[in-house]
């Protein structure tokens, strides 16, 4: 549950934090200090002693976004002047003109709901939902049957071209491709090897299902730490948000 926010000092609104904090969310705002902004942000939610990932971060900017990811905070993005395509790749999980816009709450369950809800709205709209709906309508197409379980990915290059997968399964287990490598050797085939930042995948996994560990070795060839990566479950219809890092912090990377 998100139940504080955590404010830079550029994006802070007196009026709105004030209404926050009489509905029951906490509220703090980052201070200047020695430290890596994303450190910093991290010490903002320690101060209310809420956990970093019940916390959404209001920033302007790109790097505001970067921090709130490394964190596993939800990420508003207030008055930041780059584009929202940039702000998505920075990893905001909704950009807004103001917070004037934001639902209204009457407590913190209420401020939980309306966060959920803009998140959702900001990615039925954007490259982010096409991604989820690729993900869901590819997995219809996966070859599963032995586990029963189906899975799809979409994969957006850096170039800008979306490239989907299924898992496909086979008789002789070690055969069997995953949907995020299907949707790489799909990309790569296409136009060479290059980068991917953004990814989505979907399954029926009731909390949704993160790639597997040889998958995330494999995409770690072909994606940075700071790439996006959404999860969606067809069951539950619950949604995460990573950076590619935070999924595989330690990779091989050498022969």
């Amino acid at each position: 549950m998100v139940r504080a926010i955590v404010f830079d000092s550029s994006s802070y609104k007196e009026a709105f934090a004030k209404k926050a904090q009489q509905c029951g969310v906490k509220v703090c705002t980052v201070e200047p200090s020695g430290l890596s902004l994303a450190e910093s942000v991290a010490k903002a939610a320690l101060s209310m002693d809420i956990p970093a990932d019940e916390c959404v971060y209001v920033s302007s900017s790109l790097e505001g976004h970067k921090a709130a990811r490394r964190n596993k905070m939800v990420s508003f993005g207030v008055g930041c002047k780059e584009s929202e395509l940039d702000q998505i790749l920075s990893g905001a999980d909704a950009v807004l003109d103001s917070l004037d816009v934001f639902p209204a709450f009457a407590d913190v369950t209420a401020f939980d709901k309306a966060v959920d809800q803009t998140v959702r709205d900001f990615y039925g709209r954007t490259i982010i939902g096409q991604m989820l709906s690729g993900a869901k309508e590819v997995m219809q197409h996966a070859y599963a049957p032995y586990s029963k379980f189906h899975v799809g990915a979409v994969l957006r290059t850096d170039t800008g071209n979306l490239y989907r997968g299924c898992n496909v399964e086979n008789a002789s287990f070690g055969g069997t491709i995953c949907a995020e490598r299907g949707a790489a050797m799909a990309s790569i085939a296409t136009e060479g090897a290059g980068r991917f930042n953004l990814i989505a995948i979907a399954s029926q996994a009731e909390d949704p299902a993160p790639p597997c560990a040889i998958c995330r070795q494999f995409l770690s060839e072909f994606t940075p730490a700071d790439a996006q990566v959404y999860l969606i479950s067809t069951t539950s219809n619950v949604l995460r948000h990573y950076n590619f890092g935070t999924l595989m912090p330690y990779t091989f990377t050498e022969f």
